[in-house]
């Protein structure tokens, strides 16, 4: 869960089944319906309801299909990358990967992999005033976690990140899984 910056809105994102990881924005009294209406379904296959809407529930803020598996969730709000600023980042468990959520008119307008294939993303953060510097020298690697810092130099932070996987597991992420979790 997260506060928005400007409005203090509570955002959350769920674990749904396959299809039915999404983000609400948290009120009271409101039913989101889980798991009378869902986009996703059993991950036998199955359909775990034929419903995606109803009357007095709320629908997703955002969904995503495929499921990414969300885990942290921060809003860009520092002014350090001011094209980024209230774009909503996420991370994936499942395909590994940092996403930005470009919002517009209160609607995701464009989703992008900011950092691909760098691991099990654990958690977002922002480093408030950070300059690039600031953010490599600051991110923390341990085992199962990656703690991402926002830049718009991704291509720099992906090298940065490798080095401290390396570092830190002795091996790149990618040799570690060929090899069955050695380095």
């Amino acid at each position: 869960m997260v506060t928005h910056p400007k409005t203090g809105e509570i955002w959350e994102h769920e674990h749904g089944p396959k299809g039915g990881d999404e983000i609400n924005i948290i009120k009271p009294g409101i039913n989101y319906g889980w798991p009378t209406i869902t986009y996703g379904i059993n991950y036998s296959g199955t359909p775990i309801t034929d419903k995606t809407s109803m009357p007095n529930m709320a629908q997703p803020y955002y969904y995503w299909v495929p499921s990414i598996g969300p885990s942290g969730m921060a809003f860009s709000s520092s002014g350090v990358y001011p094209d980024w600023t209230d774009n909503l980042f996420a991370g994936s468990l499942k395909f590994e990967y940092l996403e930005r959520l470009v919002i517009e008119n209160n609607k995701v307008v464009k989703r992008e992999k900011v950092l691909d294939k760098i691991g099990r993303v654990r958690n977002v953060v922002e480093g408030q005033g950070m300059s690039y510097e600031e953010m490599a020298e600051a991110m923390k690697v341990s085992k199962g976690t990656i703690m991402s810092r926002l830049s718009h130099a991704r291509q720099k932070l992906q090298r940065s990140l490798a080095e401290c996987y390396e570092e830190q597991f002795g091996g790149s992420p990618q040799r570690r899984k060929a090899s069955g979790g050695k380095a």
